[in-house]
């Protein structure tokens, strides 16, 4: 196994943790499936769902793992659905109260 194999989903857990977004009790949707080492982080993040497309490195160990923590380990098989990233745009950022001062006091 690649370091960079596991990467994206480790790294998914880290971003969610390094800004606060809560990902207990969540579902993981991955392209791959995890390896053990993935899954290991996957558990401890709380996550409770794992839905992948392609199987990579998905050992025995890997699915006892998930089933020993009770974590639902789901291939996606219908063809017509693809795991593919949204990206939403962030709001508008409302001014600071000085900004605005300043902005009126320009006016």
């Amino acid at each position: 196994m690649s370091a960079s194999a596991s990467t994206p989903r480790k790294n998914a857990i880290v971003q969610a943790a390094a800004t606060g977004v809560a990902i207990r009790s969540a579902t993981l949707y991955c392209t791959l499936s995890p390896c053990s080492y993935c899954a290991k982080s996957v558990i401890n993040a709380g996550i409770v769902e794992v839905v992948y497309s392609g199987t990579y490195a998905l050992s025995p160990v890997t699915a006892a793992l998930f089933k020993q923590a009770g974590i639902t380990l789901r291939q996606l098989l219908n063809p017509s659905v693809t795991i593919e990233p949204r990206f939403h745009p962030a709001p508008p950022k409302k001014p600071k109260p000085t900004q605005k001062l300043r902005a009126e006091a320009r006016g």
